[in-house]
């Protein structure tokens, strides 16, 4: 009994890990697209953050977030 329990505990952190998770990088993801249709200019000290860093950031966020939201299927 303790053992199906400790079992049930474990799936409902695990699911509430992914949604958290993918929230998060569905959010990155989003504001990754705002920044690409707004033209933001995003600078680090003295380097220029290009709009191609944007879009790979976008790709490897939406992936990471479809992912976790598929974990909870």
């Amino acid at each position: 009994m303790q053992a199906a329990l400790g079992s049930k505990w474990r799936n409902k952190m695990s699911n509430s890990y992914a949604i958290i998770s993918a929230l998060i990088f569905a959010v990155v993801a989003i504001m990754h697209v705002v920044r690409l249709v707004n033209r933001w200019t995003v600078q680090v000290g003295p380097y220029n953050v290009s709009m191609n860093v944007s879009w790979a950031a976008l790709v490897v966020s939406a992936l990471i977030a479809i992912w976790g939201f598929m974990q909870l299927g």
